[in-house]
C-alpha cells in the first residue's frame, strides 16, 4: 500500500472509515491497517476463550 498524505487527522479518520479499517498496534512500535470486521472478530473470539 502506498503511504498516503492527509492535509488533517479528521481526513485520515474518514479515509479509514471509508475502507473499513482501524490502526492496531502489533508490535512495539508496528501499527498494522486491520479490517473491523476481522478485528472484532478476533477480540471476541480471545474474550470468550478467558
Amino acid at each position: 500500500m502506498k503511504a498516503k498524505g492527509f492535509s488533517s487527522q479528521k481526513q485520515a479518520k474518514n479515509w479509514l472509515r471509508e475502507k473499513g479499517l482501524i490502526p492496531h498496534q502489533a508490535e512495539d512500535i508496528t501499527i498494522k491497517l486491520i479490517p473491523k470486521k476481522l478485528l472484532k472478530n478476533y477480540h471476541t473470539l480471545v474474550l470468550h476463550q478467558v
